[in-house]
């Protein structure tokens, strides 16, 4: 997601519980347990490890600079999170 605004598993959660007016709540995998779950759902081992990496690997990185590259290439500010939930709901009642 692109936006002006750096935000944890946890916010994003929060956010889209206030959004959709409904309970999210982000819990982190265990690295083994989400392995062998996906083994036990049949998923091809290199995927799962891509994945893993995909997920694990960024938390022991710097933290990205927010940049104005998307203002610069669009012509506009970002949506904020706030906004591409509002904009992405759909009502499943």
């Amino acid at each position: 997601m692109t936006n002006n605004e750096q935000l944890s598993f946890k916010e994003m959660a929060a956010k889209l519980s206030k959004g959709l007016n409904r309970e999210i709540n982000y819990i982190s995998p265990n690295l083994v347990n989400f392995y062998l779950t996906k083994m036990r759902q049949k998923m091809p081992g290199a995927l799962i490890l891509v994945m893993v990496m995909l997920h694990y690997l960024p938390r022991f990185q710097a933290v990205s600079k927010i940049t104005d590259c998307i203002k610069n290439k669009v012509g506009r500010k970002p949506r904020s999170f706030d906004q591409f939930v509002a904009e992405n709901k759909v009502d499943l009642s």
